[in-house]
């Protein structure tokens, strides 16, 4: 799929301007009926020992969350508005009952991946919980609530050290709100 090859390419790029075109193509392609029908019929049609490519559900996933990493991480910004849009939209589009049959786990050979990244992103923070009082970090609530954590099929793929390491940051973030209210 040419699109998701010139939204791999611009995500990849070492100027700011050329990601943000990058978040903005792949924004525009998940609007497109067209688009998403195709990554489905790629989803589909991978093999589980076959490698992930960029133009299936689980590669979108992959190529986005290795973006919000790098520039979470390497880079030290925050997403922006476009960037938290197109997180939502990956997340809501890959296992969309309207489009998909009921039932279906496009990012089920990812769902490890997924609560991995989860747990790094939110661990980065400067203090343990901190990563939930951001954008991103209630993006990631979002996410968790509805499209992960409902499905057993994500929670099985998991690994125990992800769910311990996303557990501690609430409990930290819970912690950390009752002090406050104590405090006030």
């Amino acid at each position: 799929m040419e699109g998701i090859d010139s939204v791999r390419k611009l995500l990849n790029s070492n100027t700011l301007k050329q990601r943000r075109e990058g978040l903005k193509l792949l924004d525009t392609l998940l609007d497109s009926p067209v688009i998403l029908n195709q990554l489905d019929a790629n989803t589909a049609k991978l093999w589980p020992e076959n490698k992930l490519t960029y133009s299936s559900w689980p590669g979108v996933v992959n190529l986005y969350l290795s973006y919000v990493d790098r520039e979470v991480l390497q880079h030290n910004k925050q997403l922006d508005s476009t960037a938290l849009k197109v997180l939502r939209k990956i997340f809501a589009e890959a296992d969309n009952t309207d489009r998909c049959v009921p039932g279906t786990r496009n990012l089920l050979r990812i769902a490890s991946f997924v609560f991995d990244k989860i747990k790094h992103i939110l661990a980065s923070a400067e203090q343990p919980g901190d990563g939930l009082a951001t954008p991103l970090g209630k993006e990631w609530v979002n996410i968790l609530q509805k499209a992960l954590l409902p499905h057993q099929q994500y929670c099985q793929r998991s690994n125990v050290g992800a769910f311990q390491g996303i557990i501690e940051e609430v409990m930290c973030r819970f912690e950390t709100l009752q002090r406050k209210i104590a405090d006030s």
